[in-house]
């Protein structure tokens, strides 16, 4: 397979998903992954017997280069990593992104409890109740 069939799949939505490639493709998925700004992990499947120790593999990955910085997932495989609040400037006749404030290692639950905050119902048109 070469990279250009490769790009066709992942380009669609509905091929997402993890994919056994052989490891003679292992270079042209990357290629093409990375020209689709889509993450490509090499994961050894070779020790994880059952979904556990799959999960267990998968979330302790963590990723250096990414376009948001060094980024590791938690428990649940949501990403933590570094927020950037910046605002738009001009440099040398031109606009550049200035980082104003760096928050690290920000997760789902940012500054709150997870525990307390998993307690509490799912947000929607009901919650929080509306006061008037």
């Amino acid at each position: 397979m070469n990279t250009t069939e490769l790009r066709s799949v992942l380009a669609d939505p509905e091929h997402s998903g993890a994919y056994f490639i052989d490891a003679r493709d292992t270079e042209a998925m990357a290629e093409a992954g990375s020209a689709l700004d889509y993450a490509v992990l090499r994961v050894d499947l070779a020790d994880c017997p059952d979904k556990a120790e799959l999960m267990k593999a998968l979330r302790s990955v963590a990723l250096t280069d990414t376009p948001r910085g060094q980024i590791r997932f938690d428990n649940y495989g949501n990403v933590v990593g570094d927020f950037y609040v910046r605002h738009i400037e001009m440099a040398n006749g031109k606009l550049i992104n200035k980082t104003v404030k760096t928050y690290k290692n920000v997760s789902q639950f940012w500054t709150y409890d997870e525990k307390k905050f998993l307690e509490q119902p799912v947000y929607s048109r009901n919650y929080p109740p509306l006061k008037s």
